[in-house]
């Protein structure tokens, strides 16, 4: 299977998703143990990965997407 050009730009979206993961991580620990603001960020990281699993499965197809979307609700729920 050849790479070409174009499916490297199809992935490079994807790439935004772990760096703003991890300024987000950054921020959590930066923020004050417990405040509100930890909270939010908290969720927002959580809404970030439920938002990022649906996208992708509505992108991709995969064959087996039932068990990609079961793990979406799941982080959903945990967050809200």
């Amino acid at each position: 299977m050849t790479i070409t050009t174009g499916d490297i730009a199809k992935y490079r979206p994807w790439t935004a998703v772990p760096l703003i993961g991890a300024v987000l991580i950054a921020v959590f620990y930066w923020l004050p143990m417990g405040s509100v603001e930890q909270s939010f960020v908290y969720d927002l990281l959580g809404l970030l990965m439920v938002s990022a699993a649906i996208i992708a499965i509505r992108a991709y197809r995969p064959p087996g997407w039932q068990p990609w979307l079961l793990m979406a609700v799941g982080q959903l729920a945990f967050v809200g």
